[in-house]
């Protein structure tokens, strides 16, 4: 009888989706040139002044649900392939960087914004992160409060 109970539990665990909870979520994005959203603690820096910012759950909600369509996880660290992008293109240009953890899971990519990639596959995949959360951050009063004290060298 005993075998038949494990069999129906095995059964059930087997079909059963397990959906991480976002008490296990958090992430940083580094803009360059002095700006840093770091949702692990709960601030903003804008320049060298950093406040508290605690952003919403549904704009929680709405990166990890972006970073999970995307396979944010699954990309290759320290950033997805070149391939065949040109190098120069933009100037001056900075180190972007983008993490996120998703219960014991973190992948952290950077790289180059010098860099002209195509807007295709894992890079289109980045690049649609990246504007959710920099539409998250601009919507945010703490953000807009800073002054802008991003240091660009020209």
């Amino acid at each position: 009888m005993s075998w038949l109970f494990s069999i129906l539990l095995l059964a059930s665990a087997s079909t059963t989706s397990v959906k991480p909870t976002k008490l296990e979520f958090g992430f940083l994005y580094d803009k360059g040139w002095g700006t840093v959203l770091d949702a692990y603690h709960r601030t903003v820096s804008r320049g060298d002044t950093t406040v508290s910012l605690s952003l919403s759950q549904a704009d929680l909600d709405s990166v990890w649900q972006k970073m999970i369509e995307v396979h944010f996880f699954d990309l290759k660290e320290p950033h997805p392939d070149y391939g065949s992008s040109t190098w120069g293109q933009m100037k001056p240009n900075t180190t972007i960087r983008l993490e996120g953890t998703l219960g014991f899971r973190t992948r952290r990519l950077n790289w180059n914004s010098g860099y002209i990639v195509k807007n295709e596959g894992e890079w289109k995949a980045i690049g649609e992160l990246q504007v959710l959360i920099d539409r998250v951050l601009g919507r945010q009063p703490q953000y807009e409060a800073l002054s802008s004290r991003e240091v660009h060298p020209f």
